[in-house]
């Protein structure tokens, strides 16, 4: 749904990477995979620029390690920084 007026652009922004960059301490692996994040970066891109041309993307937010690893509201999860 668009929150704009009849005759103004559109810009659409996406703010990526925290809910598929989550660790699974149990499994020790991503929830998604490099490769399929790609593919989901790729889909949100083709959706977009059905709707403008204006497309922005922030990146992942720093985390407090300490404070998210694990995560105290559900431990099987962690939130890590990866270089």
């Amino acid at each position: 749904m668009s929150r704009s007026s009849e005759g103004e652009k559109n810009v659409i922004i996406f703010s990526i990477g925290t809910n598929d960059c989550l660790y699974l301490n149990k499994e020790r692996r991503l929830k998604v995979s490099e490769k399929i994040f790609e593919k989901n970066i790729e889909k949100l891109i083709d959706m977009a620029s059905n709707i403008s041309g204006k497309i922005i993307f922030t990146g992942i937010m720093p985390v407090d390690e300490s404070r998210m690893n694990p995560m105290k509201w559900d431990p099987q999860f962690s939130a890590k920084m990866f270089t």
